[in-house]
Order: structure tokens, then sequence, then C-alpha cells
């Protein structure tokens, strides 16, 4: 609206306006009142019309969304009447006297004081009223913010809310106002003729009985005074006819007007991300104008130069065929016309050729990679293509997952907060990456209808957390648990189709939640994987790393930094409110490491006693836990519900904490960490501080301080060890290791004993007639096609040696079914191999006349790798536990001296040991018959 030539609100208003006729064009102007009007703006509105009625004043009403900053005072109504400007009842009013029409011109002098007294009453008490209800009443407050920013673009609509507000508690707050209650205000009088005060009065009652409230309370009280209704009704019977519709009243403009769009454009050129951080509330709040600003402000891409600016519009990739028949087959499925399909297409073809060409490292377009289905979301921005590819590359960079860890973080987060579901996903051999990947390659907009996709990128960009994507996804499957958990008895395709599709189900409105639940998650797990996996997973080398250190991880790994921090900012967390991780720390270490420096807030746990006395490590996991209660419930430093194992460092002296980790695990226990690295690396990030903030710390015992402290290098073997068997060269710590690493070379002695009695169990070997071969006889390689378990040849090498954790290849590959048709099998069983790391593999246990074999299966359907193949001579004990049967050891060397063990868990296990035992005495019984039979 152009400006008034004149803005005046002095008496020499008045006295020009003296001089002139009522203009019989004189708009009113005030906000929509079905989208927009509050109460008290209603009543002055209200109260302005009647005025003007009772005079029989021509005017018309036009709504304006921004009426109130049209507006001279800032306040609603205001009317133009010429060239004069007024807003509010009294300047109006005022205005009209100067042109000879008043109310209570007919009034004595007293009459008119207490007139003016009774209308001050009216905007002291009604007026406070009807704001406090607006603003400060729990019911009606959410709905007035509502109203109040449903006409203006995001981030606008907030400001106005915040400001206004402030403006009307600032108010309350001076009058005294923020604490009355609505039965406070009285009314109490009766007009026989109009004036001003009966405009005024009926413009606040007949607002506040008409205008629809959570709350009728207000509405209540002011029906309680039949005086003040009658005083209403008379007015609109006379005045008004709302029912009927009014032809003096002409609105103008609609919710579709251009002011919206020229207002959110105006929007668009000032918007500021520095300036305004958006919440999560406002995922529901970013206008489809406003979103493309608000993305590449997130995105940081608003000024940045594109490489679509330099594209040769040559396409000649190799697979240029199959990128263009996607993108038709994609655009054929739109609903647009012809002419934007083809504009759509080209920009997809440009685009995505432009993609694989602009990188150093040129990238491959292969079919279902995903990068269609991320481009829908930015096709609907109608930017310029350049804009668009800027977007795509900055998705594609920072938000998109690469490397297979991928997928198993996201196992090990299942794992981490709903181990029971994630043992169900694992029973089913169901990975993550057979429903995840297109969830990640798309982040989700292959799988969610569009308006969902807009609402979850609109929080997703404004986080600026890559990570996000694994706890949507985290909450998608979690949430689903039960129906996944009813699909026990169906096929491995089935689960996976029933899983790929949850995505679909989300809708617009449960979008705030979805994410919601997704940052309590987030919030709920370690951050500190995050730090060193950003660069594997996200970066573009990252496709190359073709080796997995996830895939072997026994648990979420854990930072030793973050331990370190969590344990001090404990306090602070607890006094602001704030909900961290809070870790109980358990010390797996054997006693007198533990006894020689440990974390002040740490659990010791004998983890030693898991094999050797199984009632008393159970006794004291209840204890532990026992004290973990107790902690939690004094809200000591020491207590959290998220457990951590902390080992040695070393992974053959871990092998029984991997164990214990593992016995919670497969009690479904949540909230199960292990420390990276070990006391070792706690030590070592404490640096000079270890000796002050570690717990009975003694230098001279802790076995990180003396390996620090000994300089003298060690005496080196033919082999490439040191004189205790340790591989030279520095000791290596990764952020997930080699969980179940290697069985290393033992002492010539203990070889050629143990050589000894594999080959000779029924110690015989002083009879020359009966005696095997030894490690002595230089006739080639004894148990040449078992798995060197134990090395008998001297001259094998470390690098020949490497175990079953290091690399499969070590172990015979076989095609499993005419393994299993071998006839000198006497019995097979599906199981699961437990490895010394804790490690769960499926396996076939196959028994044969002389033989005790386990065939782990691999990822290659009919294929197995024979990893234990032990003559069942060697056999000294067959053990099992009994709160859990179906845990079974294989026990080698003599009844007095274990030498080595295998352990299975054995559906039916009893069944399986018993037929094992018989053949096991069988071979005895011929051993003996052999032996007793005289040499001819």
């Amino acid at each position: 609206m152009p400006t008034p030539p004149v803005l005046l609100t002095s008496s020499y208003q008045h006295e020009l306006g003296s001089q002139e006729e009522w203009d019989p064009y004189t708009i009113v102007y005030q906000p929509y009142e079905v989208e927009q009007l509050l109460l008290p703006d209603s009543a002055h509105c209200l109260a302005v019309q009647g005025f003007l009625k009772m005079l029989q004043l021509p005017f018309s009403v036009q709504y304006r969304m921004n009426a109130e900053y049209m507006s001279p005072s800032g306040k609603v109504p205001f009317i133009r009447s010429g060239q004069f400007v007024l807003s509010e009842l009294e300047p109006i009013v005022d205005f009209a006297y100067s042109k000879g029409f008043s109310l209570s011109r007919n009034l004595e002098q007293a009459d008119k004081c207490d007139m003016r007294a009774y209308m001050s009453l009216v905007n002291n008490v009604l007026g406070n009223a009807e704001t406090y209800i607006v603003w400060c009443d729990p019911e009606t407050a959410p709905l007035t913010k509502q109203r109040c920013g449903s006409m203006y673009p995001y981030p606008l609509n907030y400001w106005i809310i915040y400001m206004k507000n402030k403006e009307a508690k600032s108010k309350l707050n001076a009058v005294g106002w923020l604490h009355k209650t609505l039965k406070e205000v009285v009314f109490a009088w009766n007009m026989m003729k109009p004036t001003e005060l009966d405009a005024l009065v009926f413009g606040h009652i007949f607002a506040i009985l008409t205008t629809a409230l959570p709350t009728n309370q207000f509405a209540a009280t002011v029906r309680g005074y039949a005086n003040l209704i009658d005083h209403c009704t008379r007015i609109e019977k006379q005045y008004f006819d709302f029912r009927k519709g009014d032809p003096t009243i002409k609105k103008f403009g609609t919710s579709n007007s251009s002011w919206i769009q020229e207002l959110e454009t105006a929007l668009k050129e000032e918007y500021d991300q520095e300036s305004f951080q958006p919440t999560d509330e406002d995922v529901d709040n970013i206008t489809e104008i406003a979103r493309p600003n608000v993305w590449q402000s997130c995105l940081d891409v608003d000024n940045m130069e594109s490489k679509m600016d330099s594209f040769d519009d040559i396409f000649d990739l190799p697979e240029q065929k199959i990128l263009r028949e996607d993108c038709l087959r994609f655009v054929s499925k739109l609903g647009n016309n012809e002419e934007d399909k083809i504009v759509v297409l080209s920009d997809l073809e440009s685009i995505l050729t432009c993609h694989c060409k602009a990188s150093s490292r040129r990238r491959k377009y292969e079919s279902n990679n995903g990068w269609i289905d991320l481009l829908l979301p930015l096709i609907t921005l109608k930017l310029p293509r350049s804009c668009m590819y800027n977007l795509f590359e900055a998705i594609y960079d920072k938000f998109i997952p690469r490397h297979v860890d991928s997928f198993h973080l996201l196992r090990l987060l299942l794992l981490y907060h709903d181990p029971q579901l994630c043992n169900f996903l694992d029973s089913k051999k169901v990975t993550a990456d057979l429903f995840a990947k297109s969830w990640f390659q798309s982040l989700f907009a292959s799988s969610c209808n569009l308006t969902v996709i807009l609402s979850i990128w609109d929080l997703y960009f404004q986080k600026e957390d890559p990570f996000f994507v694994f706890f949507l996804a985290l909450v998608i499957i979690v949430n689903d648990r039960d129906l996944i958990l009813n699909l026990k008895d169906e096929e491995k395709s089935k689960i996976v189709e029933v899983i790929s599709l949850l995505p679909s189900n989300l809708t617009g409105e449960d979008v705030t939640d979805f994410c919601a639940l997704a940052q309590y998650y987030d919030s709920k797990s370690p951050s500190s994987f995050k730090d060193e996996l950003r660069s594997i997973i996200f970066e573009e080398s990252a496709v190359d790393n073709k080796e997995s250190k996830l895939s072997q991880a026994l648990c979420l790994p854990v930072l030793a930094k973050e331990l370190i921090s969590n344990s001090e900012n404990t306090n602070d967390s607890s006094d602001s409110g704030e909900e961290n991780v809070r870790f109980f720390l358990i010390d797996c270490r054997p006693a007198e490491q533990y006894n020689a420096g440990h974390p002040p807030t740490a659990f010791h746990l004998d983890c030693n006693l898991m094999l050797q006395e199984p009632n008393s490590f159970s006794t004291a996991v209840q204890g532990l836990l026992s004290c973990q209660r107790q902690a939690l419930a004094a809200n000591s430093k020491a207590g959290g519900e998220h457990l951590c194992f902390l080992g040695c460092g070393e992974l053959l002296a871990d092998q029984f904490t991997h164990m214990a980790v593992a016995s919670f695990l497969q009690k479904h226990t949540h909230y199960v960490s292990l420390l990276t690295g070990g006391y070792e690396a706690f030590h070592k990030c404490l640096g000079e501080k270890a000796s002050v903030y570690l717990r009975d710390h003694n230098a001279a015992l802790c076995p990180v301080c003396q390996k620090e402290q000994s300089k003298s290098p060690k005496t080196k073997n033919k082999t490439g060890t040191d004189i205790n068997g340790h591989a030279e060269g520095p000791e290596k710590s990764d952020i997930f290791g080699k969980i179940g690493a290697v069985m290393k070379l033992k002492s010539a002695e203990m070889k050629g004993k143990i050589a000894e009695y594999i080959t000779n169990p029924t110690n015989s070997s002083n009879s020359a007639a009966d005696r095997h071969v030894s490690s002595s006889d230089k006739i080639g390689k004894p148990y040449r096609n078992l798995v060197p378990i134990f090395s008998i040849d001297e001259e094998h090498q470390p690098d020949d040696s490497r175990t079953e954790e290091e690399s499969s290849s070590s172990h015979e590959l076989v095609k499993i079914s005419k393994f299993l048709e071998n006839p000198t099998i006497i019995t097979r069983v599906k199981c699961q191999e437990v490895t010394y790391a804790g490690y769960f593999h499926e396996c076939y246990l196959v028994c044969t006349l002389t033989h005790l074999m386990a065939l782990r299966l691999t990822d290659k359907n009919d294929y197995a790798h024979i990893t234990v193949n032990r003559p069942l001579a060697a056999i000294a004990k067959i053990t099992c536990k009994k709160k859990h049967p179906e845990f079974v050891t294989f026990q080698y060397g003599s009844v007095t001296n274990i030498t080595d063990m295998d352990r299975f868990l054995i559906p039916n296990s009893s069944e399986t040991t018993k037929i094992i035992s018989q053949q096991i005495m069988r071979i005895v019984e011929d051993e003996k018959k052999a032996l007793s039979t005289p040499v001819k």
C-alpha cells in the first residue's frame, strides 16, 4: 500500500479535518479474522466498526496480513479517511468529532467524564483480561502462538511470536495482571443510549462470547452478567447482522494475497543462518519458498561457484546409456506434464554426468546407487541447475556413507540399544546392508514420500551431523521390533523385505516425533566413535578401503578420551539438567594389575573365574550389578546405566575380558561397550596426569609404566619374535582392532610335548613298535592336511601360521554339501563356534570316525572353512555349564594338563556329546585291543 501523503496525530490534524466532509471511501484495515486476529485485537476492531456504524458513517473493511505494521501506532485497527491515517478507537473518535459526528454530544460534561472513566476501566480490566487469557493461559497460549505466526513465513513467524509474547507479558506484569484470575474481573454497567463506551464494551464482550477458545471460563464469567449480555445483543441486532452478512463491509485480499509472497521473498533475501539458529520445532515451519535458502545456508553453498557452469555438455560416460535409461524410467513415474518432464530429464542427466566427471577420482554411476533418488527432493526446490548441483554435491560429500563399515556400525548401535533384536537378525543372517543400503544411499529418499523427506531433511541439514542417519535407521528398526521378532518363522528374504519397507509407513505428522526419538538415541550413545569413523565412512577415499575393521568388533567401542571427559563432566551435566552418557566402568584385568592402578570410578571383575569357577563369577557379576544400582540411586559419580568394560589392552591377555563381554551380550544386556586399547590406552591418554588421576597407582608395578620405562631392547630369535614370543615392531591399537587375535607360537619344548600327546595319546611312546612320527624325524611335515593349530615343524615361519581371526585363507575351504557326503561322518549338527575373543560364528560341528571338525560358514553359499580339525583321541574332557548346557567345551591334552580347548553353542548338546563320547570310547577300546595283541 502506498504511504499516505499526510500523517497527523496532533490537534492540528483535527483543525484540518474539520474543514472536510467524512470521506465515503474510508477504509478500516485489520488482520484476517479467521486465520490471524487475536482476541484483544478483535475487540478493538469490533469497537471501531461498532462506533462507525452507530454514527452511520460509510466505510469498508480491508484485511491485511501485516495490518499492524502498516498502522502508524503499530495497533489495529486503523482507518484511512481521505488524506488521514488514524489508529485505535480514541483518535478515531476525536477525528469523527472534528467532522461533526459524536455519540456523546448530548451528554453533560460530568457524564462525559464518567464515560471516559468507564472506558478506561474497560480497557484496564477487559483489555488486560483478554491479553492475559491469550498469552498466559496454558491452554490458549499455544493456539495464540499458532495464529499469531500463521500468516508469516519462517523464521519471521518465530520472531513475531517472541516479540508479541514479550510485550504482552511485560504490560501485564507492569499493571499487576500476570498473577490475576479471570474471576477478579468485574463488569457492572448498562447504558440506555449508545455512546463511545457502548461501542467499546460491545467490542470486548462480543469478542469474548464468540471467540472459540480451549477454555470457556472467561466467557462463562461474562455470561453471569445479564445486563452485559442484553447490551451486547441489542447492539448486535440493531447495528450488525453477522449471520446474513453486511453489505457495507467489503473484504479485500485473501489468504493467497500477493502480500504473503512479497513478504516471504523479502525474508528470503534477508535470511541469515548465522544470526538465527532454528530448533527442532522448526521442522514443520520452513515454507516451500524459504526452503531453498535455508538448505543452501545450512550446507554452506549459497555463495559457491558451481562446477556445473563449466560443464561441457558432452555425455560420453561409459555407463551413459544406463544412466540415461534410469533417468527416463524415473521421470516417467512423475506426475508432471510433458514439458516439465523434459526439463527434469535434462537436469538429472546433466547433473549426474557432471558429478561423475567433476571429481578428481572419476565416480562411476551404477543403477540403484541412490543418486537419482537423492535428486528428487532437490528438483522440487525449482532452483537453477547450478544451485541444484551444488546442493547435490554438498549432500553427497557430507552425509552419504560410503564404506561397508557403515552397516557394521548400524549393527553395533542396534546391539548397544537392543541386543535381543540384534541377535535375532544375526541368527537369521540378516545383515544391515541387505535392508539399509538404500536408506543410506539416498538419505531415505528412496523409501519415504516426498513430504516426509523434505521435513526430515529440514532438520537433518540444520543438525549438520552426518551420523544422524544411523540413529534415524535405528529408530525405524527398534520401533517395529515386535513386528520383526514375530517373523521368526519366516525366510530371510521375507524379513529383509519387511524391514526395507518400514520407512514407507512414515507420515508427515510422524516426522517430529521420529527425529526427536533419533536425537534421544543419539544422546544415549557414546560419541567418541564419530571422531574415529568420520574419515573412514564419509570421505571419498573410504570406498578404496576394502578392509573392514568394524566387522570383527565385539561391541560398540569407546575411546579413553570420552571416558575421561565423561568422568570430569558428570557433576556439571547433573547440575545443568543435561542428559549425558554416564558409564559404569568394569575393570576386567587381573587383580594384581588392578591393584597397581585403576580409574577412580572403576569396579573390578575377575574374568578368570568365568571358566575356573563359574558360580563365583556369577556371584561376582550379581554383586557388580547391585553396586551399579546403588550408585545410580545415590547419583554417584561412579554410577551409570552404560557398561564399559576395560581390559589390559593386549589382545591375548584380553581373551577373558572378551568372553565376559560376550556373556553380558548373550543375556541381552543393554548399553554394553568396550574401551578401545584397554587400560594401556587409558593410561596413555592421561599422560603426565596418570599418577594423579589413577587410584592406587604404583609405577613400580603398573605394567604400562614398566613398559614405558624399559629401555633395553629385547633379544630376538630367528623367527623375528622376541624371547617372549611377541612379534617384532611397535604395538598398535586401532579403534576396533582384530578381536580374537592370534595364538602366538609356543616354545619348542611345549610344541614337542603337545605334538607328542596328540600323536601318541596312549602314552606308549616308549614302545618302539608303536612309536609315532616326531618332530625330529626329517621325513617331511606330519599332519600335513590338518589345520596348523600348533606348529610342529621348527622351520615353520610366523607368516605361515596366521590364525583364524587374522586370515580366513589359513583354513581349508570346502564345499559343504560335498563334504557332508563323506561316509566316515558319524554325526553332524549346526551350531555356533565360540572363539577365544568371544566371537560367535555359525558352523557345522562334524564328528567322523577319527576326528572332530568344525566347518565355519562363509558368505559364499554352500562353502565353509575348516577351523577345527582335532583327533578324537586328543580330547581329554567334554564339559558344559549347568545353567547353560548348550555351552560345550572340548578340552585337549590330559586330565591333569589341559593344553587347548574349543567351545561351541550346541542345541540339544546332550545328544551330540553322547555320540562323540561313545566314539571316543570306541577308539580307546580299539587302541587297547591293538596294544594287547602280540606282534607276530
